[in-house]
């Protein structure tokens, strides 16, 4: 075995399940063991059936060598943390590896407990927790120098680190989420639907209000799939989340798709949102507020936004610049679709797990 593909994913998702953490977490894992890679993932337990082929299929995935989903024997918290101090510890015992975290607090106690033991550490962080959090900020000041390398979400939340903290000559890169190739589902003649759809959170801080104010004028009904994490809006269709594996013939039947992102520094900075690379590999016209998040998503696609690309930004917080853009969507022709797959991403990111290319 060559130790060195040898690989942890240091973060505890629950499985089955498809929370936007662990849709990255697995199809990273899956991308790294279709390269040849042999890779561990330690995950709760969640709702029966669960079993780790059951796991893979809800995000619509098949088992694949080299990649071993581990699930605690049961859904007791406290079983569930023996057990899964005492996997990562045999993991840990092993020969030298890489250890991907996605969870600093738990690398840090790992560091603590078992010290570096030979392994690569690479540090992956879709946030900045330790900008409000002086507990968070402290932690991520002690990892710093134990890291091999750090990756980040997207280039806001690597500014955020680099202007938080001296990081000398880590090797360090920003590198966007992706889409599995199976997501890519075009719609036959015919079958498209007059529907303006999103996909997301109802939250107050999700930026939907913006679309209710706009509903009665717009040429098409809109309709949410998500959670009831917040009150219905007027004027808008809302459904209960689609499972993961439904949404892309959703995506690909409506007539345009549109990304709605909260307030504040996470959606405007530090996030590469997972619908809208689901958005992409679609022939569907887009619709999306005009941020440094979208604006540098677009540019890792890579497409510009505009007409001729099918991809319609607006004014955040401007309504009538919402109605505009899905006017001239909902009138607006296919456009050419853009897949950007979880291979494309490992490819990015293969120097700092210490790997030839």
């Amino acid at each position: 075995m060559n130790t060195a593909r040898r690989v942890l994913m240091l973060y505890r998702p629950r499985l089955p399940g498809q929370r936007a953490q662990a849709i990255q977490v697995v199809h990273c894992a899956q991308a790294m063991a279709e390269d040849g890679a042999e890779v561990t993932i330690l995950a709760d337990r969640g709702t029966a059936p669960a079993s780790a082929a059951h796991a893979l299929s809800v995000l619509g995935l098949a088992p694949t060598p080299g990649l071993s989903v581990e699930l605690a024997p049961l859904r007791h918290s406290g079983v569930a943390g023996i057990w899964f101090r005492r996997r990562l510890a045999h993991w840990w015992s092993g020969p030298p590896g890489l250890v991907l975290a996605r969870d600093k607090r738990r690398l840090a106690r790992a560091l603590h407990t078992h010290g570096r033991a030979g392994h690569r550490i690479v540090l992956e962080t879709h946030e900045r927790d330790g900008a409000t959090d002086p507990d968070a900020a402290a932690l991520e000041q002690a990892l710093i120098p134990q890291l091999d390398a750090l990756i980040a979400n997207c280039e806001g939340t690597l500014d955020a680190w680099e202007a938080a903290w001296p990081l000398g000559d880590l090797p360090r890169r920003a590198a966007h989420n992706g889409c599995a190739p199976g997501r890519s589902v075009g719609a036959a003649a015919g079958e498209v639907v007059d529907q303006i759809v999103v996909m997301g959170s109802r939250a107050p801080r999700k930026g939907l209000a913006l679309v209710g104010e706009v509903a009665h004028a717009l040429p098409l009904p809109v309709h949410v799939h998500g959670p009831a994490d917040g009150p219905a809006i007027a004027g808008l269709h809302h459904h209960p989340p689609l499972p993961y594996t439904a949404v892309p013939v959703v995506l690909a039947r409506a007539r345009v798709l549109l990304l709605t992102l909260g307030d504040g520094v996470f959606g405007e900075q530090l996030t590469s949102p997972l619908k809208l690379w689901d958005y992409l590999a679609t022939a569907r016209p887009l619709v999306a507020p005009d941020l440094p998040s979208v604006r540098r998503a677009l540019a890792a696609a890579p497409v510009a936004a505009g007409p001729t690309a099918g991809i319609f930004l607006h004014r955040p917080h401007d309504a009538a610049d919402l109605l505009r853009a899905l006017t001239l969507a909902s009138a607006a022709p296919p456009r050419a679709p853009v897949l950007r797959t979880w291979h494309q991403r490992l490819d990015e990111v293969r120097d700092l797990l210490g790997w030839s290319t």
